[in-house]
């Protein structure tokens, strides 16, 4: 299984290649030199709002996976085509600060690791757990509409202010 090593506040290394946080998308691309699908779109999300206005955002980030869909993972940029945010969902063995996560561990196994080197998780809603100091958030299966308390999504970003409020 291939491994990400997630770096707070830096960005993270992968297959060897360390990608920063408001790198500019051209370079991150240029670095990592795998395959991508660009999936640049606008999204509605009017339907979670009840003000009748219009909540329209731009998403701009690129898809990675290999040929067999071992592992995924999206990079998320800003409006200057900036690096913000990572979000893995399948596949690969997550390294944080030396402590591994791998897909479909418990999730529960998780927390507890990680509450007992210091950074206490804060659960977000059942099954999904912020880590503020690390910037990241990780997700049970159950939590992002499958079954069981299996890791299923792995969150980081350059800031996390809009999980805060």
């Amino acid at each position: 299984m291939m491994k990400l090593e997630y770096i707070p506040k830096i960005g993270f290394v992968f297959d060897g290649k360390e990608v920063r946080w408001r790198s500019s998308r051209n370079v991150v691309r240029e670095n990592l030199g795998r395959e991508f699908e660009e999936e640049d779109r606008m999204v509605d999300l009017s339907e979670y709002f009840e003000d009748g206005e219009s909540h329209t955002i731009e998403q701009r980030r690129d898809f990675y996976h290999d040929e067999g869909d071992s592992y995924c993972f999206y990079l998320n940029y800003d409006e200057e085509d900036l690096l913000t945010e990572l979000e893995v969902h399948s596949g690969l063995t997550i390294l944080v600060n030396g402590h591994e996560m791998q897909f479909n561990s418990d999730i529960y196994r998780i927390l507890v690791l990680m509450n007992d080197t210091g950074n206490q998780g804060i659960e977000l809603e059942e099954g999904n757990y912020l880590f503020q100091d690390l910037k990241i958030t990780i997700a049970s299966s159950a939590a992002t509409g499958g079954e069981g308390n299996g890791l299923a999504y792995f969150y980081g970003a350059e800031n996390i202010e809009h999980l805060l409020g």
